[in-house]
């Protein structure tokens, strides 16, 4: 198999993975579907950015993403596909503090996606009558990640329920 074929293959894997048509990968993504059906099929070399716009909305860890840039035929490159949370610079933050005050979004729908890499959740809100859902929000993360946020919003709930029931055990 050619290395395009063997790129196409595996981004038409991902994005059936992600339960996503060629329509709705390329309204998330700014992509033609017309790019995408020739880059799935091995008639076209995508771009380094076609490539970090794919790994970005499939939640690609570095690896991953560089091996479908050596499959296009480019060279690696440096991708600013996640950040960090053990080295975030808080100087950055001080300066930067819109980042903190990060909108939030409403969700009425929710659907998951399971790689072998990890889950991707899309936070979907519906629209009126006639307008299609809006994906609101997507986040990424590794199977042992997505574990641990089950655990906690389980915890919550409990401890939301307590307090609602009148248990005052839980506070003292």
């Amino acid at each position: 198999m050619s290395n395009l074929k063997e790129l196409g293959v595996a981004l038409r894997a991902y994005r059936v993975a992600a339960g996503e048509s060629i329509e709705e990968l390329a309204e998330a993504t700014e992509l033609s579907s017309a790019v995408i059906t020739r880059i799935e099929t091995g008639l076209e070399v995508p771009t380094a950015a076609h490539i970090e716009v794919l790994a970005l909305h499939y939640s690609l860890r570095e690896p991953e993403a560089q091996r479908l840039l050596e499959l296009a035929g480019h060279e690696p490159q440096p991708f600013d596909l996640e950040l960090d949370a053990a080295n975030l610079d808080l100087g950055i933050l001080s300066k930067d503090m819109e980042m903190l005050f990060a909108p939030v979004f409403y969700t009425d729908m929710v659907n998951v996606a399971v790689t072998d890499f990890g889950i991707t959740i899309n936070f979907i809100q519906s629209g009126s009558e006639n307008e299609k859902p809006v994906i609101v929000s997507r986040v990424g993360m590794s199977h042992e990640h997505a574990q641990s946020i089950v655990t906690v919003i389980k915890e919550a709930l409990k401890e939301s329920s307590r307090k609602k029931s009148g248990d005052k055990s839980s506070e003292e």
